[in-house]
């Protein structure tokens, strides 16, 4: 994720320390709030058990409010692929984020290949980036903010309806954009992909869109 978005001359700090970063991020002055990340209670199955020790998190008081007084600034907020399943405790993170998993509804079909293309009507994040090939997982069903718009929709083989995979929205002057996409490294090399994700970042946060 720094490759690509040092392609459009972003320095990105990475943090695996989520409080860390989200510290830093609350006393540092950062242009986009990017989460890429899988981090949640992992309280919904035993089968994380095994894991809980090492990747389970409830965000602290401080984590939230690092990021909710960002977004309330009015700064970029973009999330990737599983950005909604993170916080999972924090109601007020889909809202921030402006689309939501919800355990026992959202689901996504097993990873394999797809197709994406762009959703109907003009958006300076999708404009001019041609459908693509990606093999990933197309998360569904997820509870969407009425202020987001679909920006691209993929499809599997084997499903007869294409489902929006990319959502953009601007609420309380704070942009952001959840890219669905994003699996693994494999995904995140397409091309036309990562324009599309270049592109995102620029347009969050107020720059001219370019990529």
């Amino acid at each position: 994720m720094a490759r690509i978005l040092n392609g459009i001359g972003w320095q990105s700090e990475v943090a695996f320390d989520i409080e860390g970063g989200l510290k830093a991020l609350a006393e540092g002055e950062f242009d986009q709030l990017t989460v890429s990340a899988l981090r949640w209670t992992m309280v919904q199955n035993e089968k994380y058990a095994p894991f809980r020790e090492q990747w389970a998190l409830s965000l602290s008081e401080e984590g939230r409010s690092a990021i909710r007084g960002y977004v309330k600034a009015g700064k970029g907020l973009l999330g990737i692929h599983t950005a909604p399943l993170c916080f999972d405790d924090w109601p007020e993170w889909s809202e921030l984020l402006g689309v939501s998993w919800t355990w026992g509804t959202s689901y996504h079909p097993p990873y394999g290949a797809a197709a994406v293309r762009m959703s109907a009507g003009v958006h300076p994040v999708t404009q001019g980036v041609p459908a693509f090939d990606i093999a990933d997982e197309i998360y569904s069903d997820l509870v969407v903010q009425p202020w987001m718009t679909p920006l691209f929709e993929a499809r599997h083989p084997d499903m007869v309806d294409w489902r929006p995979v990319g959502f953009a929205g601007e609420e309380d002057g704070a942009r952001r954009i959840w890219c669905g996409l994003g699996h693994d490294a494999a995904s995140l090399a397409i091309p036309a992909h990562e324009r599309l994700i270049r592109r995102a970042a620029q347009w969050v946060s107020r720059m001219p869109v370019t990529a």
